[in-house]
């Protein structure tokens, strides 16, 4: 009985400690230093899934700050391996943690999916996941994590009822904030993901003093990191504050042409943004420059291309 006990406690004070270290270096991508954290939680709990989900969201994290897809086949083995370890568990107790990363890893399958403009199949990972994110909650009320994915699954629905009214299956999209500050109160480990998200919503609803103020409290704990740096531009382009944004975006562009020159991508898609905020700033000759370049991109994947379309698109509207 005491072994079974100690199998079902996923959240040991050292685990914890490690997984947290190990976040922290990924949101400021030192990559090494965070995957080395949770290999290390994978070899001392090879049975526990929590490792490999961890270690799947950092390759995620790496793929998407890279547009390198090297690593494509160890993420997708490492979300099949939490899947695994996580049903061993569930078949055993109904483990409020266990059910967390089995729907997390039908979650981050999805976002992995639309990052790769794979929409059926992010719809279907993410409508699998977004249910099962539900069942924590009736396991284990005290799993404060999971109200993130059940948030962002039902301002997703909220949000998507307003253009097909036949998806109105929840209420308004506030619903689903207050599941998201839950998280970010609470969260043992998805605190930070939650401003996160909250600040890109926060600019979707137009309310971008409320998105500026989180993502300037991710850049005031992370000042180096990459990721909030693209979330603090957005709400500052989100809240007319041009120069700051055209300033935050420099620094990425200027990251990227210098040590990543082959992520096409990540460029196009800072030019495109820059842009946004030039025409903004009415200064609309640096804009098309800008613009131009994007137009000469080589279309190397579907992300690539549609930034061109939109790029073609706000081309021709300057024109008009």
């Amino acid at each position: 009985m005491i072994l079974l006990l100690i199998a079902f406690n996923l959240n040991p004070p050292d685990l914890v400690d490690l997984i947290t270290q190990g976040l922290d270096y990924a949101y400021t991508e030192s990559f090494g230093e965070a995957e080395a954290k949770f290999d290390s939680v994978i070899l001392k709990y090879p049975d526990n899934p929590a490792g490999y989900f961890f270690k799947a969201a950092l390759i995620e994290l790496v793929i998407m700050d890279t547009y390198l897809y090297d690593r494509e086949g160890e993420f997708f083995n490492l979300i099949d391996t939490t899947i695994i370890r996580a049903k061993r568990i569930l078949k055993r107790e109904k483990n409020g943690w266990a059910q967390f990363y089995y729907a997390s890893a039908l979650v981050y399958r999805a976002v992995y999916e639309g990052f790769k403009r794979n929409y059926w199949a992010t719809f279907r990972h993410g409508i699998k996941g977004g249910a099962e994110m539900k069942r924590v909650i009736d396991y284990d009320s005290t799993v404060y994590d999971a109200y993130l994915g059940i948030g962002v699954y039902e301002y997703f629905w909220a949000t998507a009822s307003r253009y097909i009214p036949i998806l109105k299956l929840f209420g308004n999209w506030e619903d689903g904030v207050r599941k998201i500050k839950v998280a970010r109160d609470s969260g043992r480990f998805s605190s930070v993901t939650a401003l996160n998200a909250l600040s890109w919503i926060m600019a979707v609803e137009k309310k971008p003093a409320e998105a500026v103020a989180y993502a300037e409290t991710l850049m005031n704990r992370y000042p180096e990191s990459r990721t909030f740096r693209w979330t603090l531009a957005r709400a500052y382009l989100a809240d007319n504050r041009c120069q700051d944004a055209i300033k935050i975006y420099g620094e990425l562009l200027d990251y990227y042409q210098k040590h990543q020159p082959e992520n096409i991508t990540n460029i196009a898609q800072v030019n495109l943004d820059l842009a946004k905020c030039l025409v903004k700033d009415n200064r609309i000759e640096e804009a098309l420059e800008k613009l131009d370049l994007i137009l000469q991109t080589e279309k190397i994947n579907k992300t690539v291309k549609e930034i061109i379309d939109e790029a073609r698109d706000l081309k021709k509207k300057i024109r008009k």
